[in-house]
């Protein structure tokens, strides 16, 4: 993302490509969970040009609605009984808390700001990864 001045981006319009790419972002969203978002965010900001504010709230309705899928197949199916939720009654206001949080922020900092966060987000990501893949090696 720090380059993306320099690549060259698309405005696709087509709705059968919207569609596919939807559909595409949708599946490895609910294959990552929210492992999802950075790819997410880099396919918008390539395929249709968005900032990469417009992308991470993109991102973040894509992840939501396939996850409120996966959660509706899980309700409907196995049920919740074989998970732990106890952490839930914390998790959800944290995660609705942060939410409100993160947009009133967003809102008030500018696009270069949100790069920095999102490349220092990437490579946290890239960091955690190195070190799990050193310890399972170990």
């Amino acid at each position: 993302m720090k380059y993306n001045h320099r690549i060259k981006t698309y405005h696709v319009q087509n709705r059968f490509v919207i569609l596919c790419v939807g559909l595409v972002l949708g599946l490895l969203s609910a294959f990552l969970g929210i492992g999802g978002g950075p790819l997410n965010v880099a396919v918008l900001v390539f395929i249709f040009s968005m900032s990469t504010k417009a992308a991470s709230v993109n991102s973040i309705f894509i992840i939501f609605f396939s996850q409120l899928s996966s959660l509706i197949l899980v309700a409907t199916s196995t049920g919740f009984a074989p998970y732990d939720l106890s952490m839930a009654w914390f998790m959800i206001p944290g995660g609705i808390l942060g939410g409100i949080i993160g947009t009133n922020l967003v809102s008030k900092i500018s696009n270069r700001w949100v790069e920095r966060i999102f490349n220092g987000t990437l490579l946290m990501i890239i960091l955690i990864t190195l070190y799990n893949i050193v310890i399972q090696l170990i």
